[in-house]
């Protein structure tokens, strides 16, 4: 009961605000007026009491314009109309010897009342049920993305703290045990098993590897300190020393700071598609591109490997599984994802995402840069008297 009171409410309350500032709602006026002005010739022009018009054609000609605003404007259109046929209906009620029929007229300008409203509050009611449904799933949806983007940052977080965690005490104990099988090699050489030491001191180091390539996946080194642009040519690199694939990092436009979650969010794409390309592609070569634009930034990467159907990626299908995480990490930053591949032509995968925060906080920083540095230089010279 109190759900339908405020439904009433609601719908009363937009009876306060016709659409007076649209030009088509105007448009159903004149034709109200066209029809009130025929209406009042025809009835001046007719003998007493007789019109020319049969009973009940100026309530459906008035039906016309009062349905339409009904179905565009809601009630605040259709009982705005209505109004103002019953107002420029005045002229012809008031008519001497009976002329304007004012007892038909009345009752026909009742029916049209009653329709405008009708009619209005049925269009207000599915419009308020439908912008109801509307705010829900909006509502729904903001509720998953913040889900996700939290579930992201923990899974970020967990990832510093376990990369942090191998490498204050695992890494740097193994790495303190391959020494120590360094300075015991002479001793374990006059003892004739100099061979077996130096074999475990290499499969040891092969696991400090390991695990420093585990920590660096982890987490990418130098991001938080030295930005995006040196993550991704650390990680580039770090692939060409496999010597499986060649690589290159293109830059161009202006490069900025952007917010430690889009750079990491961008990151983490870029690290996917490098290694779908490594795993996949059998690609020869793998390309990175960043362009910085007045207000977005796109980033591209792309093999020349075999490709693959991303209709089937997007189902789920060829193992290609990281396609919807690096979609979702672009939607959560505000940006998009684009993949286009196909069989034999290699992918291009692009992530593009707005500027306008990154270039307000590089404006706001030269500007307090500026600032400090005239704060800090020194004052001119006083002029000799």
């Amino acid at each position: 009961m109190a759900s339908a009171e405020i439904r009433l409410r609601d719908i009363v309350a937009r009876l306060r605000h016709p659409p007076l500032k649209q030009a088509g709602f105007w448009t159903v006026q004149a034709m109200v007026v066209v029809i009130a002005v025929l209406h009042l010739v025809v009835d001046l022009h007719s003998s007493s009491g007789q019109g020319s018009f049969p009973t009940g054609v100026p309530v459906g000609l008035l039906l016309v314009p009062v349905g339409y605003a009904a179905l565009r404007y809601g009630l605040s259109g259709s009982a705005a109309t209505a109004l103002w046929a019953i107002l420029l209906w005045l002229p012809d009620l008031a008519l001497p010897d009976g002329r304007g029929h004012p007892d038909d007229d009345l009752v026909e300008l009742a029916l049209v009342l009653g329709a405008a409203v009708f009619a209005g509050v049925y269009v207000e009611r599915e419009r308020m049920q439908r912008d109801r449904a509307s705010a829900l799933e909006l509502e729904h949806r903001v509720a998953e993305r913040r889900f996700a983007h939290e579930l992201l940052r923990a899974q970020e977080e967990e990832r510093r703290r376990v990369a942090r965690d191998l490498h204050d005490d695992p890494l740097q104990r193994l790495i303190q045990l391959a020494r120590r099988l360094e300075s015991a090699e002479p001793q374990v050489a006059h003892e004739g098993s100099a061979e077996g030491a130096s074999d475990a001191r290499a499969e040891l180091l092969d696991v400090v590897g390991r695990l420093r390539e585990l920590t660096r996946g982890l987490r990418p080194a130098g991001i938080d300190e030295l930005g995006l642009v040196a993550a991704l040519r650390g990680m580039l690199d770090e692939v060409e020393t496999t010597g499986e694939v060649q690589t290159v990092i293109d830059v161009t436009g202006d490069q900025v700071r952007l917010p430690p979650d889009e750079e990491l969010s961008l990151f983490r794409i870029a690290q996917e598609a490098v290694s779908n390309t490594l795993r996949h592609a059998g690609a020869s070569s793998v390309a990175i591109s960043l362009d910085f634009g007045l207000d977005s930034l796109k980033m591209s990467v792309e093999d020349d490997g075999h490709g693959f159907d991303p209709a089937e990626a997007e189902r789920g299908e060829d193992h290609h599984f990281g396609l919807l995480g690096m979609r979702e990490r672009a939607l959560l930053i505000g940006g998009s994802l684009d993949v286009r591949s196909g069989r034999g032509s290699g992918t291009v995968v692009t992530a593009e995402i707005p500027l306008v925060a990154a270039a307000s906080a590089a404006a706001t920083a030269s500007a307090a840069a500026g600032a400090a540095a005239a704060a800090v230089a020194p004052a001119p010279a006083p002029a000799p008297g």
